[in-house]
């Protein structure tokens, strides 16, 4: 299942960018319940626009930490259970391939929703964007160890 979300979800998010990026300026921004904003905005750096003066990089390190997630989780798709952990997994590395694809095809990350909120409205962002996000902060649900399985280890070092 895992191994059939990550093109999916990343292929939405490709076909999305190319919709954006094939409108008219005319036609946008396009904006839904009043707070939702459609327009495309190009990244050539990291978050925010970091580092985009060192393209590669901007380029190749996220390929690097991709890579690593991708092993990750090949590891963790022949075992049972796990199920939090590997749909963490899938969605970041989704959303992380669907930006590579744009640095590599591009040069830049095409982002296209802004939230029309005091303070959150400087903040562009993509849908691969927000399978990172999602797939990042239920991340630590998935983790096994408990805080008194934890707490022996590090009180056997200090002695």
């Amino acid at each position: 299942m895992f191994a059939v979300l990550i093109p999916i979800l990343a292929g939405l998010d490709i076909v999305l960018k190319y919709a954006v990026n094939s409108m008219d300026k005319k036609e946008l921004p396009r904006v839904f319940a009043k707070k939702i904003e459609i327009d495309k905005f190009y990244n050539d750096g990291f978050v925010f626009g970091k580092l985009k003066k060192k393209k590669k990089i901007v380029k190749y390190v996220p390929v690097f930490i991709t890579s690593i997630l991708v092993g990750l989780l090949s590891v963790l798709l022949p075992k049972k259970g796990n199920t939090i952990r590997k749909l963490s997994l899938s969605l970041i590395i989704a959303g992380s391939l669907s930006n590579i694809f744009d640095r590599f095809t591009r040069g830049y990350v095409v982002d296209y929703i802004r939230i029309k909120t005091k303070g959150a409205d400087k903040v562009i962002f993509n849908l691969g964007d927000i399978f990172i996000l999602l797939g990042s902060l239920i991340m630590p649900f998935g983790v096994k160890k408990k805080t008194k399985e934890i707490l022996p280890d590090i009180v056997s070092e200090e002695e």
